[in-house]
Formats: C-alpha cells, structure tokens, sequence
C-alpha cells in the first residue's frame, strides 16, 4: 500500500511541476462570502470594474445585500484570497481595501476559517486565506459593500495571458443574484483585436449570462443568476508586451503562440493583422509615416503620439510578436 501511495505522490509532483511550467494562476478575488452560509441576506446587485496594466490589474467591486428578514443580522463576511492544491496555486491578493456604506471597515486576515467558526460552508475550506470583518443588517436593510484590490496575471499553456473573476461563492447567500456586471477594462494594454475568443465556442456561456466583446473592453452581464461554485469569468489576451509563461525575454526561444494560434490566419484578414501588429507601436507612441495607419491610430482614445520614439522601446518579446505576425500576413 505504502508502494502506491508514493507513486501516487510522485505522480502530483511531476504533474505539478508540468503546469508550473506551462501555466499560472494569477490572483483569484471574487465575491463577498458569508462564512457561514446564509440564506435571510440575498446578494441583490453587483458591479465589478477590472482595470488592466501591463504588470497588474485593479479590481474594483461593488456588491449590494438585503436582509429580507425580520430581524437584525450580523454576518461574519469573508472575500477569498488564496487557493491551493496539488496541481494549482493562485497568487494572494495585494493591497485590499472594505468599505460598508462608505465607512471603511476593519479586516481580519483569516486562515482557514472553518477553524474559526464549526458552522463554517464546507467550501470555504478551498481558500487558505481569507480577508474577514462583520456586517450588521437592520430588519429589511440594503447595504453596500465596497472591495478594491489588486491582482496578478495568470499564464495558459495555450500560450496566453488571463484574469479571472470568482463568481461562484454568491450561491452562499440567498437565492439568486438580481443582476450585475463585470467588465474587463483592457484599454489600457490592447484593443479587442488581442482578446483571445476562440475558447468562447468550446466554454458557451450558461443561461442567465451574457457577454460583449467592444473595442476597449470585454463585458459580462447576468440577472436572477446562480452560479456554479468555482465558476470564474475571464478573459485571455495574446499579450504582446510579456512572456505568458512568465520567463524572461532571454529564455525565450520561440513565440510561444506558434502552436496554438496557427488557426488565427484562418479567419483574421490580412488587414486586421496588420492593424495587430502596427498597434505594438502606436502603444509606444510611434508616429506613422502611412497616413491610413495613422488616421486609424489618431481616432484611437488610448493614442498618444510621441515624437521622441525610440526602436528601443519595442522590447525583445514584442519584436518576437511582430514577426509571428508576419509570418501569418505572409501565408
């Protein structure tokens, strides 16, 4: 027995050391929780903005609750910080702030909760880290719950950068979510062109839920919505500005969507391409001499030209993206 039970373990290491090679989680913040679940407050709205940079992404959450009893309630409220597993890990969350209707609010940091409180959800046991305080709720009461923190890319072994959003944990309170929204801001890195939508055919959206892609951001809307727990929204970028596996522009030998996005020049003309491509340097500030490309850049929110450009500002890896584009333009 002691025989299996080691090549069983061996086994998850070598698994482990697979995807830590391949892949990374990046931060996984999500909704308000109460640690011992609760069905008299129903999560009545949410509102969450994902601001995206190059190195982070701020999140921005808004979460309204209504205590539909008669009575007063004292909710021991938690919002998940870190998750850990055999094969996976998600980074912790850095600087998060609570608010409750605009009063900030004393946190507790919070290692397995059940350890705390007997009655606690069993899912609450799949987070190492919680961030934790107490909201009271007068007879019939709606409060506003304000989280703001700032979170991690993730990298997929298909050769992206992704973030995510927990939904999951709002099936802990009353019924169903009324309605929310969660919008991925990207107009600070990448236009639309980058989104990575082939996935949004093999993962269809489940009722209640749907999604727009616009031109500087991704949106997710739902009503009278039960998610599944665990459930994440995301979004998955061809990044051009970093290595998705997390490497150094040195170890880098080949461009890693190689594999994954030869299907790209299947339906993306060949003046899209070239759009990707010249956006790379209109992120920089180029100035186009072609005055098409630099009409379509000016008509950009994000363009800003600048006459100082430099080649150097193009780093090793998005020079490395540019000629993938290529190579597909020339196909």
């Amino acid at each position: 027995m002691k025989k299996y039970i080691a090549v069983f373990l061996m086994f998850f290491s070598i698994l482990s050391d697979l995807i830590a090679d391949d892949a990374f989680l990046g931060t996984r913040g999500g909704n308000v929780f109460p640690i011992i679940r609760n069905e008299t407050i129903r999560m009545v709205k949410e509102e969450i903005r994902i601001v995206m940079d190059y190195d982070s992404c701020k999140v921005c959450c808004k979460f309204w609750f209504q205590n539909l009893g008669s009575k007063q309630e004292n909710v021991l409220t938690g919002f998940p910080d870190y998750f850990k597993n055999m094969t996976q890990h998600s980074r912790v969350l850095r600087n998060f702030t609570c608010t409750v209707n605009s009063v900030k609010t004393k946190v507790d940091k919070m290692t397995q909760v059940n350890q705390y409180n007997a009655d606690a959800a069993p899912e609450a046991t799949e987070y190492n880290i919680w961030y934790c305080w107490t909201t009271h709720f007068e007879p019939n009461e709606t409060v506003l719950i304000e989280n703001t923190y700032v979170g991690e890319w993730g990298g997929a072994a298909e050769g992206t950068c992704s973030f995510e959003y927990l939904i999951g944990t709002a099936q802990t309170w009353n019924g169903t979510i009324g309605s929310g929204k969660v919008i991925f801001d990207h107009s600070k890195v990448a236009s639309n062109l980058f989104v990575d939508t082939a996935r949004y055919s093999d993962f269809p959206l489940r009722a209640g839920m749907g999604r727009a892609v616009y031109k500087d951001s991704t949106v997710y809307r739902f009503s009278d919505y039960l998610p599944k727990w665990n459930e994440t929204l995301e979004l998955d970028f061809m990044c051009f500005w970093k290595n998705p596996y997390g490497k150094t522009d040195q170890n880098l030998v080949e461009y890693p969507f190689k594999y994954r996005y030869d299907w790209r020049d299947k339906y993306l003309s060949k003046q899209t391409l070239r759009l990707m491509r010249n956006e790379i340097y209109a992120r920089h500030g180029y100035i186009f001499k072609d005055p098409e490309l630099q009409n379509y850049f000016m008509k950009q929110g994000w363009y800003k030209p600048d006459k100082t450009f430099d080649e150097q500002q193009i780093n090793n890896f998005e020079n490395s993206f540019i000629s993938y584009l290529k190579d597909i333009e020339k196909k």
